[in-house]
């Protein structure tokens, strides 16, 4: 992963507000030294973004995949729901959606 922070205007803009403060203008408001327009603030995240996005790409892949299969075994009547695992998940989701205020 890499990420580059550039703040070459931050820079620039502390040093127009220092000379500001050190030397004012003849006129109230005025700065001796401007902002140079050239400047930018730029966050490079775009190998980051590639692995989430693949990341992402991939499990809903597998999502859909395990659909169809649960699909096709519930049309063929081979789907057989284990009732006590269910009960017992459906019960620590109410507890824990209780506990955390949901």
């Amino acid at each position: 992963m890499s990420i580059s922070i550039r703040n070459d205007g931050l820079a620039e803009a502390s040093q127009a507000t220092r000379a500001a403060q050190v030397a004012p203008s003849g006129r109230p408001g005025q700065t001796t030294q401007g902002l140079n327009s050239t400047a930018s603030d730029r966050i490079d995240i775009s190998s980051l973004a590639e692995r989430v996005g693949f990341a992402d790409r991939a499990q809903a892949a597998q999502q859909t995949e395990r659909v169809s299969k649960l699909t096709a075994l519930y049309q063929s009547g081979g789907y057989r729901v284990d009732s006590l695992n269910l009960s017992r998940a459906m019960v620590s989701s109410a507890l824990n959606a209780g506990s955390m205020g949901i």
